[in-house]
């Protein structure tokens, strides 16, 4: 017969074994791969970081809402809701500020943090702060990417882990960081509420690597395009480079440069 106090040890002994197993699968579970398409199937796994209250912000319709952070070994990947629908690249106040150092003595002081990055998304600009200086910054210097392109009410952000915003120093100077978005404009709302922004430890284990898709034909009759959006201008440098890029590219049969004064097609012989 067992008594209590065995009964007692089983129990714990039990947990713990349950804990040893089950623990290291919640902490260290690979991310999963986000894919920079305006989609948001591939963030379903992860749970949002932080919930802002709805309805806090003094007027207005952007109101910000659940934002979710991940990371692989190239990006680091923000998904954020802003209740109104909106394009994210105009038209618009939110300031995204990032501690990349988790040290609220450095960089920019905003919000209870020390921000070395500050993006504002409508003007498409912003600064990179090292020391006592700062340096303007275009969306270039820091490999950033949203998604979607068009109007929406949550939109994914992707940022270059490896930039130097200023070709000297690293946008991301530690492991740990902190975020806090703001609107700018009448509505004025915070993400987060309180100082101090939302913490986030980049993950260690990475998705596997994607395997590069190649644009040889798959069947002797098809046909491969390529189309392209840039500032094209007439008898431009650019131009120049193009002619020169595309004799460079193999396996494509058409490729084109298109804006709104002038379109270029490039064809294979």
């Amino acid at each position: 017969m067992i008594s209590r106090m065995g009964i007692r040890m089983m129990a714990k002994s039990i947990t713990f074994l349950i804990t040893l197993i089950i623990f290291p699968v919640l902490i260290f579970a690979q991310p999963p791969q986000i894919f920079m398409d305006g989609q948001f199937e591939d963030w379903q796994s992860l749970f949002p970081l932080y919930s802002d209250p709805l309805g806090d912000q003094q007027s207005g319709n952007l109101d910000f809402g659940r934002l979710w952070v991940t990371n692989d070994a190239d990006y680091l990947y923000l998904r954020i809701e802003v209740g109104g629908e909106i394009n994210i690249q105009d038209l618009n106040n939110i300031t995204l500020y990032l501690d990349t150092d988790d040290n609220a003595n450095t960089g920019i002081a905003i919000h209870g943090i020390g921000a070395e990055l500050q993006w504002t998304f409508g003007t498409r600009n912003g600064l990179f702060k090292v020391g006592s200086n700062s340096f303007p910054i275009t969306h270039r210097n820091i490999g950033l990417v949203t998604m979607p392109t068009i109007s929406s009410t949550e939109f994914e952000i992707a940022l270059d882990r490896n930039a130097q915003p200023d070709n000297q120093n690293p946008l991301f100077g530690g492991n740990t960081i902190r975020v806090v978005f703001i609107d700018q404009g009448a509505g004025q709302d915070h993400l987060p509420d309180s100082p101090g922004g939302v913490l986030f430890t980049l993950a260690a284990q990475y998705p596997p690597p994607l395997t590069p898709i190649s644009i040889r034909r798959n069947e002797a009759n098809s046909f491969r395009v390529l189309s392209y959006n840039v500032l094209l201008e007439e008898n431009s440098i650019l131009q120049s480079e193009l002619d020169k890029t595309y004799s460079q590219v193999e396996y494509l049969d058409s490729l084109i440069f298109t804006n709104k004064k002038l379109t270029k097609v490039y064809e294979s012989n």
